[in-house]
């Protein structure tokens, strides 16, 4: 159901249909028609088009690209976040053992 309480997961559900879906109340609330989300639908439909219609040779090209796009994003989030202002002080702070609380447990 559409973010309602009452679920195990209420606020990971909420999420889903509020912040990712941004679900309206129905058909008749068109006020609050996401672009950005229908873009993306209709880019993934093109692909998946483009790879049934050029058959299995397209498909191999576009397995190298899903396969690779995302070792290349975590590269580029990795070196992002290790040059934001503090991350060496959470770095260490991630790396360094707490004894105390080793030898306690």
């Amino acid at each position: 159901t559409r973010g309602e309480s009452g679920g195990s997961n209420d606020k990971a559900n909420y999420y889903w249909w509020n912040n990712v879906l941004q679900a309206s109340g129905g058909f008749e609330d068109v006020e609050n028609f996401s672009w950005e989300l229908l873009g993306c639908l209709a880019i993934a439909w093109v692909v998946v088009y483009i790879c049934v219609f050029k058959g299995v040779e397209s498909s191999g090209k576009a397995v190298y690209f899903t396969a690779t796009f995302p070792y290349i994003c975590l590269v580029i989030l990795f070196f992002r976040a290790v040059t934001l202002p503090g991350a060496g002080d959470g770095i260490l702070v991630y790396i360094t053992p707490k004894f105390d609380k080793l030898l306690t447990g």
